[in-house]
C-alpha cells in the first residue's frame, strides 16, 4: 500500500504541510482549504442549487413519471442542458397529456403542493412560476405554454 501527501507527494515522510491544515473526513484527507468534491451522483448540483432549498427529488418523487420528468427537466435546465432540457420537458408533459396521466402519485398531492409553494416563493423567473404553478395545480396544457416561453425567452 502506498501513501501519497495531499501535495502529490509520495510517501509517509513528506512534511511540506503541517496537520493543522488538513482534515480526515469519510478516510479522505483533504487540505482544510481544499473545496469539497461535487456529489454527482448522490446530490448532483443542477438538481440542488433552488433558492428554496429543496432538491428537485423531493418534488419529483411525488409525480407521475411522466410529469416529474417534465419538472426535473424545467428544474435543471440553466445549469445543463439549457434549449434541449426545455424540449424534452414538453415532450413528456405532451405525453402526459395524450395518456391522461395525472400530475401527481395518488395521496401526494398536500406534500407536493407544499412543496411546489415554496419553491415557487423562490422562483425569480416568470415563466418557471408559471410553469410550476400550472402543474401545482394539474394545468398542463398550460404547463407546456409556459416551457414554450421558456424556449422562446
Amino acid at each position: 500500500m502506498s501513501f501519497q501527501c495531499t501535495c502529490g507527494h509520495p510517501g509517509i515522510g513528506c512534511y511540506c504541510s503541517s496537520t493543522a491544515d488538513l482534515r480526515i473526513e469519510h478516510g479522505r484527507v483533504t487540505r482544510v482549504d481544499e473545496q469539497p468534491a461535487v456529489d454527482l451522483i448522490n446530490h448532483p448540483p443542477h438538481y440542488n442549487l433552488h433558492p428554496s432549498g429543496i432538491e428537485c427529488i423531493e418534488v419529483t418523487r411525488l409525480c407521475t413519471y411522466t410529469c416529474g420528468n417534465a419538472i426535473k427537466y424545467v428544474w435543471r435546465t440553466d445549469l445543463k442542458n439549457g434549449k434541449q432540457d426545455l424540449e424534452k420537458a414538453i415532450w413528456y408533459l405532451e405525453d402526459a397529456v395524450r395518456h391522461a396521466d395525472p400530475v401527481f402519485l395518488p395521496g401526494k398531492y398536500a406534500e407536493a403542493l407544499d412543496k411546489l409553494h415554496r419553491v415557487m416563493q423562490y422562483e425569480s423567473d416568470h415563466n418557471r412560476l408559471e410553469f410550476f404553478g400550472a402543474m401545482a395545480i394539474g394545468a398542463k396544457h398550460r404547463a407546456i405554454e409556459s416551457v414554450r416561453k421558456l424556449l422562446a425567452a
